[in-house]
């Protein structure tokens, strides 16, 4: 396979051979410029000075000697000039320049066009207000073209108006004087866009006034569509002698009418008067292989190269070798799914600014300043904070720091944070992402603090793993580096007084409309390219990803003013049009390529149709070329739920001994709480106790109903605790608490410093925790009254004091084992010789019990978790005392209803019918020993596995439901 630019080479210099530094060589796009001059250096075989080579915008702007100005500084221009224009028009002065930037980028947008297909700018803005003018004003159209044109116009009679149609027809008035003025602007300071460089450029034709030097011969290489000034241009270089063209075709869709692939050179053959001489056949070859792939999503497109790339023994040519992207979201799933063997990758594409990772920094951290801004410049949003600090780009610069800031905001459960305590960090990003802004203009300060962040973030250290992806990360950086200055220096010239809000509001504006160009070497490596950045390159194995409709081709309707009713009696280009410009790039792509991958996403979703591109079916039903096809299929079910079963393997029972007592102690216990877990759902014991797999902590906004219980216990814990403290021992007398409810509020915050793991000698409450604490502190009220009514009474332990433990034998292995419990009793006080087990409970419960059973059966509904909870503490404290026979009453003081007069801590024994005493408690526990024991037997029985529960109730605000799939 000779390429067509090596081919088109190769003619050159053997018919020009003796005139070559003559010769201006004319490109539609860099790419085509860069590998032609590899191809001719290769053709000529010698040093030599090359001949000139140039894009056609590079061309037409030396011809007009125009400097082409940038986007931003076009439609502040522009801006100027309408603002000007308006002043005396009430509806256009209601713009800003906000408002204004989107409507500036429709109104160059259609200047350029008109201007690039020499569009009168009067004629097609005129505003007819009776659509019998236009057979007068419009004599030199065509019947056809006339009515069409009145059609239009029709729409906008004076009894079909309405607001939005008068607004169109106020800007449809202003778009001519704003030509004028904008064109005679840029024209006075030398400068213009491409389409008025081009009608410059065809004027100066006009009027005789483009002199060109007659010995000077221009050679076209590889065009296909042209615009009416391309057209012009181009006759008149060939007219003067001054042109040869080259064009990159075949036969099989240029000599077919009906293959809208060769719509374009048929009709520039017939405009410039050329012959269709020579025109290669290289589409239809019996060596061509096309293999044509449907691959379920973007992902799995990607992950499928590395199996072509072998197939085709890539890596032995890799120069020969190109994937294009008819999906441009595809680039970096394909970078990262490329094989290790390929060092060098050469991307050539334009990839939109706002699809990068950067562009979301950019927003996360505008949304930051701007929040802060809403705060008074005072405190930063944790989630704000967290949101920017774990960005992928912020995170890797350094984990370390930006970890242990989230862990800190975590631990502490901060809200608002101030940019004091932020700072603190070593974080080098941190100045720039949290610092004030400047109070004089905090516009201009946003813009220099994310500039500071990328110039830290670009890389310019590559590491050798993934070094081609990072060079593309730091391409982009280093492009948005350079735009957002110079948007910063065109805000500082133009305006000071623009609000940090519209700022914001530019620039994102500004960058979603930027794509990044990447730009590699043409002479090495793989090359990964955009259907668009393909045109005249010619490589041997050929993969092509997201051949979907939509994707090829892509066509879209930009904003604009001009319909395509009026496009179409002007001479505009279509929708059609784009068709046609695809149509050839595909065909092109593939015509002497001899390995030839389609891939196509064949999964229907919201945003792909799994419709295989309109130009795949024409090369199936029309080229009679021999192609395979081949689906990989992604199946797709009604969701089932399937159950979780865990083995009790040997690793299992490795973490199950840690429980049994061996030599009088064991490294783990059991606690009422995991015992609780297992009877609920042994599958969440597993998940929490063998696997240890924990939730992350999140900071809570409000409070969680764990956070409150255990604000709750601590307060209390801190008011006895004091208490003892003060009396120098253990009795509580009714005077102690009456003393003590005076500072309340002091022990309330010590116990919120102490979950938020805070410092702050003056805890601030913020939002909802001033109305928790009040909420906690009319419990402990309601205990304390409680508690004065059982005056006096020891205490005799609280929680956090000491643990109690014991061991309880269990059948294991077929002997008998003991295993280890303990617990943590939130109470423990003593009167009249009559120890009680006290319980504090936040939620609800019930403190009837029937019969034990009705603690252990994991098949009621409503299992009485809180009172075997509290039997086991009692359990566990006459194990402590043994041998001494002590008595004991199990009690929960459920703190929501003890301001109820009728209120009572103990448990109802609905058979007996009265209240556990310590005598109805002895009565109960051998039958709960009982059911202990057949419980943790039934744990260790390796016969019975680790399974899901079947009452979804349990499973609502279980920390794994996600992982079971049971909701």
């Amino acid at each position: 396979m000779t390429p067509f630019l090596k081919e088109t080479a190769q003619n050159i210099i053997e018919k020009h051979n003796l005139e070559l530094q003559k010769l201006c060589f004319v490109f539609p796009n860099k790419r085509t410029k860069i590998f032609f001059r590899k191809y001719y250096a290769e053709v000529l075989g010698k040093t030599d000075f090359a001949p000139e080579m140039k894009e056609i915008r590079i061309l037409v702007r030396n011809f007009t000697k125009l400097a082409e100005p940038d986007r931003l500084s076009l439609i502040f221009d522009l801006f100027d000039i309408f603002t000007e224009t308006v002043k005396d028009n009430e509806n256009a002065q209601k713009y800003n320049f906000d408002s204004f930037y989107k409507l500036g980028e429709i109104i160059l947008n259609d200047f350029n066009e008109i201007d690039s297909w020499l569009v009168d700018p009067k004629s097609i803005f005129k505003n007819i207000k009776d659509t019998q003018e236009i057979d007068s004003h419009f004599d030199w159209l065509t019947d056809e073209q006339k009515e069409i044109l009145k059609n239009f116009w029709v729409n906008f009679s004076p009894e079909k108006d309405s607001k939005e149609k008068q607004k169109f027809i106020e800007l449809w008035n202003l778009l001519p004087k704003l030509y004028i003025k904008l064109k005679t602007f840029l024209l006075n300071k030398k400068v213009a866009y491409n389409g008025l460089m081009y009608r410059e450029l065809s004027e100066k034709i006009d009027n005789n006034t483009f002199k060109i030097d007659n010995k000077k011969k221009y050679l076209f290489i590889g065009f296909n569509a042209l615009n009416n000034s391309e057209i012009k241009l181009f006759e008149y270089l060939k007219n003067n002698n001054n042109a040869e063209f080259y064009w990159d075709t075949d036969a099989y869709y240029l000599n077919d009418k009906k293959q809208e692939a060769g719509d374009f050179i048929r009709k520039n053959l017939k405009i410039l008067n050329l012959e269709k001489n020579d025109i290669p056949n290289n589409f239809i070859q019996e060596e061509k292989k096309i293999d044509l792939i449907g691959v379920p999503q973007r992902v799995g497109q990607a992950k499928i190269i590395k199996e072509i790339l072998g197939k085709y023994n890539a890596k032995e040519n890799l120069n020969e070798t190109a994937i294009i992207l008819a999906d441009e979201h595809l680039l970096f799933p394909v970078l990262h799914s490329l094989p290790e063997y390929i060092e060098t990758i050469n991307v050539t594409m334009g990839y939109p600014f706002n699809m990068t990772s950067l562009f979301d920094l950019i927003q996360k951290y505008a949304k930051l300043r701007l929040d802060f801004l809403k705060k008074d410049n005072k405190v930063y949003y944790y989630k704000d904070i967290i949101a920017i600090v774990k960005h992928p780009a912020i995170w890797e610069f350094d984990s370390d720091s930006a970890s242990s800031l989230v862990q800190e905001i975590v631990d502490k459960n901060l809200l608002f944070i101030s940019p004091q305590f932020l700072l603190k960090n070593t974080n080098k990003l941190f100045p720039n992402l949290f610092n004030k802004l400047s109070e004089e203009n905090p516009a201009d300060a946003f813009l220099t603090n994310i500039m500071n962040i990328l110039f830290i973030l670009f890389n310019k250290n590559l590491p050798e793993e993934n070094e081609e992806v990072q060079k593309l990360e730091n391409e982009y950086i280093y492009k948005a580096y350079v735009k957002i200055k110079r948007f910063r220096e065109l805000i500082r010239h133009r305006s000071s007084n623009l609000s940090l809000m519209l700022v914001i509001d530019l620039l994102k504006q500004v960058l979603s409309a930027e794509q990044i160009p990447f730009a590699g070497k043409a002479q090495d490596g793989i090359q990964i390219m955009g259907v668009l950045e393909s045109r005249n390159l010619d490589f041997k194995n050929v993969i092509v990803l997201g051949v979907n409709e939509g994707n090829l081709p892509s066509v879209s309707s930009p904003s604009s003013f001009i319909s395509q009713s009026v496009r179409y009696v002007f001479g505009m280009p279509l929708i059609k049009f784009q068709d046609s410009v695809y149509a050839y790039l595909f065909y092109r792509t593939i015509q002497r390529a001899k390995n030839i991958s389609l891939i196509y996403n064949n999964i229907v979703s919201d945003a792909n149709s799994g419709e295989k591109s309109r130009f795949i079916l024409q090369l199936l039903y029309e080229s009679k070329l021999n192609i395979t096809e081949k689906q990989f299929t992604q199946k797709i079910s009604p969701h089932e739920l399937k159950e979780i079963t865990i083995k009790k393997d040997s690793d299992v029972f490795k973490i199950l001994d840690d429980y049994i007592i061996k030599g009088g102690k064991s490294n783990r216990r059991l606690t009422p709480s995991s015992i609780n877990t297992y009877i609920n759902c042994s599958l969440k014991f597993y998940f929490r106790y063998i696997a240890k797999i924990k939730s992350p902590k999140q900071v809570e906004e409000e409070i969680s109903h764990a956070a409150f219980g255990i604000i709750l216990h601590d307060s209390l814990m801190y008011i006895y605790e004091s208490i003892k403290k003060n009396n120098k021992h253990n009795i509580i007398e009714k005077q102690d608490i009456i003393l003590i409810s005076k500072d309340l509020d002091k022990f309330i915050t010590q116990a919120f410093v102490k979950y938020y793991n805070t410092e702050k000698s003056d805890y601030k409450f913020e939002n909802n925790q001033i109305i928790i604490k009040e909420v906690i502190k009319k419990y402990v009220i309601n205990v304390l009254k409680q508690d004065q009514k059982h005056t006096p009474f020891e205490i005799v332990s609280l929680e956090n004091e000491k643990f109690f433990h014991a061991e309880f034998d269990i059948e294991y292995k077929q002997e008998k084992e003991q295993i280890g419990l303990f617990g943590i009793i939130d109470r423990v006080d003593k009167k009249d010789n009559i120890y009680r087990i006290i319980d504090y409970k936040t939620g609800f419960t019930d403190k009837s019990i029937g019969s034990v059973e009705e603690m252990f059966d994991k098949f009621i509904t409503k299992r009485k978790e809180h009172a075997l909870q509290t039997f086991l503490y009692a359990k566990l404290f006459i194990e402590k005392h043994k041998p001494i026979k002590i008595d004991v009453v199990p009690c929960i003081y459920d703190v929501r209803k003890m301001a109820d007069p009728k209120f009572t801590p103990y448990f109802y024994n609905k058979i007996e019918k009265k209240y556990v005493d310590a005598e109805n408690l002895n009565s109960l526990m051998p039958e709960f020993e009982n059911k202990l024991s057949e419980t943790l037997t039934e744990l260790y029985n390796e016969n019975i596995d680790f399974c899901q529960t079947d009452d979804t109730k349990k499973c609502e605000f279980c920390d794994y439901n996600i992982i079971c799939n049971k909701l």
